[in-house]
Parts: structure tokens; C-alpha cells; sequence
């Protein structure tokens, strides 16, 4: 293919360059694997795209797909006094007090997760604010 036959061509830099054309990606038969019914390459160990079929040093490298990453869901405390430990970790960064007509919320940033405390009683959520660390963010949301 170095000689300048066709489908490819040799730049001015003296670098193959392959012409690529839908004819030439339509043509099941000269892949190295089978294509499926819905246009794309089957490979048990990877997704083959037809860029890697074009240049199957990229095969080389390729790795087998992982599966999606899982959304992380906030985190729920239920005690006032588990919710204060937290507060209190060194990798708290803020808390966030949303006031609705039928609760409070308590929500602390940490480092990696969001902890949510949820209390129904005013009072009680009066006074949570004020033991809450002083050198902590607060932010009053509504």
C-alpha cells in the first residue's frame, strides 16, 4: 500500500494517507469481525468501531467496556446526634438549611457523599442550627 495504490495516497510529508468512504465501511465481508444487524462490529472482548477497523493497531489498545458508573445518591441520617458528627468531620466543607412549611432540612457537603437530616419539629431545628460547627459554611436556602 505504500506505493500509491488505490485507496491510498502518500502526503507531501511522505506519510500514508487512507481515503476513507462509506463503500469501503459497508463491506461486511472484509472486516475481521462479523457486523450485527444494526450496522455495528461484534466483538466479545470490545467495541470494535470502524475507526479501529481502518487501524487495527488501535485494537491493541483498546480495553473491555465497563459498565456505567452508578449515580450516588445523597446520603440519609436519621439522628440529630449522627448528623452533628458529621458536621463536625474535618472534610465538611458547608451546610445548607432548606426551610419548607413542613420540615427543615439539613444538608452537609462532605467530600464525597451529601448527608441529609430531616426534622419536622421548628424548634428542635432552632436550636440544631445554633450547635452547628462555627467554623462551618452555613447557608440559608428559602
Amino acid at each position: 500500500m505504500m506505493d500509491g495504490t488505490e485507496g491510498s495516497r502518500v502526503s507531501p510529508a511522505g506519510l500514508l494517507r487512507l481515503e476513507t468512504t462509506k463503500e469501503t465501511l459497508s463491506r461486511p465481508h472484509e472486516t475481521p469481525y462479523p457486523v450485527s444487524s444494526g450496522g455495528r462490529f461484534n466483538c466479545p472482548e470490545t467495541e470494535v468501531s470502524s475507526f479501529s477497523v481502518l487501524f487495527p493497531s488501535c485494537r491493541l489498545l483498546c480495553r473491555p467496556r465497563r459498565p456505567a458508573p452508578l449515580i450516588v445518591m445523597p446520603r440519609k441520617i436519621e439522628e440529630i446526634k449522627d448528623f452533628l458528627l458529621t458536621a463536625r468531620r474535618k472534610d465538611a466543607k458547608s451546610v445548607k438549611i432548606k426551610k419548607n412549611k413542613d420540615n427543615v432540612k439539613f444538608k452537609v457537603r462532605c467530600s464525597r457523599y451529601l448527608y441529609t437530616l430531616v426534622i419536622t419539629d421548628k424548634e428542635k431545628a432552632e436550636k440544631l442550627k445554633q450547635s452547628l460547627p462555627p467554623g462551618l459554611a452555613v447557608k440559608e436556602l428559602k
